[in-house]
């Protein structure tokens, strides 16, 4: 589905859409992800754009409801923060800034906006197609909550930044097969069998941390049970 990461990996996510007074879910979109309405805490400007779009045509499928509407910063020299709620330490992080143009400039406007980390400029600047979507992807980044992510006006843009939805994740290490099949299958027998075993379920041996209280498993990618 997120064309820029492999299927080997979980993403856990912060998603919203600017703008907007309600969410956008199922009815909008076809995977049934929910964006929530981004809260407008700085004064932002909100702005509805003049073209619904019926195609989308980006790989990622974002439904086109999102980019009927945007927050604004109110100039050139003012920028946009965005709200990552990442966790206190670093981890690697795939984010999706999601742009359209809300209404058709004269030949005097230009909007150009540049993602920012901490103050340092880390895309090429972008500039949205008027009633046309538009995606800006980061990935291979780690972060933390205290990294500040900013789209501010790039050189030469007489119009603010803007921005229509974002989705953040926090990317998870190499998804596994979990316990050896055989092993498992052994173990729901003893569980069946056995009821001071209890309620067990769930992956045996994964997280580590988590496995159940009465075997002991090997370490690695796929577990194997070594005693009861």
């Amino acid at each position: 589905m997120y064309t820029d990461l492999d299927s080997n990996r979980a993403l856990m996510l912060r998603r919203v859409a600017y703008g907007t007074k309600a969410i956008i879910m199922s009815i909008d979109d076809i995977y049934d992800r929910i964006w929530v309405p981004a809260i407008n805490g700085a004064g932002f400007t909100v702005l509805i754009s003049d073209e619904i779009l019926n195609e989308v045509g980006l790989d990622d499928s974002p439904p086109s409801a999102v980019f009927q509407s945007a927050f604004a910063s109110d100039s050139t020299s003012s920028s946009i923060t965005l709200g990552t709620n990442l966790p206190a330490t670093k981890v690697p992080i795939y984010m999706n800034m999601y742009f359209s143009e809300v209404s058709l400039l004269d030949s005097t406007e230009k909007r150009s906006i540049k993602l920012r980390i901490d103050g340092t400029p880390r895309s090429k600047p972008f500039i949205p197609v008027y009633a046309k979507a538009g995606e800006m992807s980061l990935t291979n980044v780690t972060a933390s909550f205290s990294a500040n992510f900013t789209l501010a006006a790039a050189t030469g843009s007489t119009l603010p930044p803007l921005i229509n939805a974002l989705e953040v994740f926090t990317v998870s290490d190499e998804l596994t097969d979990g316990t050896n099949s055989n092993d498992v299958e052994g173990l729901v027998s003893r569980l069946n069998e056995f009821d001071v075993l209890g309620d067990s379920g769930g992956e045996p041996c994964l997280p580590s941390t988590y496995s159940w209280g009465w075997i002991n498993c090997t370490s690695g990618p796929t577990p194997r049970v070594t005693a009861l």
